[in-house]
């Protein structure tokens, strides 16, 4: 057998198996309108574990980025606002990184520290960005006070937080 029919062999066994593990009942993507929020543990820049648990009673607004993304540290500003704007009205503004590294919390606490912003920041090993379905930064997954999806927002865009703003006065 030459090398071309081998490697034809071998790609046709590949596609054939992938495809046998696929169904036609796909289940749908969690950060989809309508569908529970995924529980999600992570630890926050300063170590202390946060839970979407520990959130429960509040619309939350999850913005996935790191600091290497220079969309998502366009927008920082504008959830800065949003923060302070609903920090008295059962709203949590979280930021989850997607930073990697032994040094990834340090590196995302100094940029905050440097960007003055106030709200919540937690590192992200990828698990949470998995649950919620994030394949680009920045995303912005918005929850109701029961912790279902209300509405996603992949990328940025100047005027998102208005437009989030909105979305959040609808839930209160």
């Amino acid at each position: 057998m030459t090398t071309f029919p081998r490697v034809t062999a071998v790609l046709a066994l590949a596609l054939l198996l992938l495809g046998a593990g696929c169904t036609d009942q796909q289940k749908q993507p969690p950060a989809v309108p309508g569908n529970p929020a995924p529980a999600f543990s992570v630890n926050d820049v300063d170590g202390k574990q946060l839970r979407l648990s520990d959130l429960a009673g509040s619309v939350v607004v999850l913005d996935f980025w790191a600091t290497w993304c220079d969309p998502c540290k366009k927008s920082m500003p504008e959830f800065e606002q949003l923060s302070r704007e609903y920090r008295d009205k059962k709203v949590v503004v979280v930021g989850i990184s997607l930073d990697k590294g032994a040094d990834a919390a340090e590196t995302v606490r100094a940029y905050a520290a440097s960007q003055k912003l106030t709200y919540r920041m937690a590192v992200d090993n990828g698990s949470v960005a998995r649950a919620y379905g994030i394949v680009r930064i920045p995303a912005t997954v918005i929850l109701d006070r029961g912790h279902v999806i209300r509405e996603t927002y992949p990328g940025f865009r100047p005027g998102l937080g208005k437009e989030i703003a909105l979305e959040v006065d609808k839930l209160l």
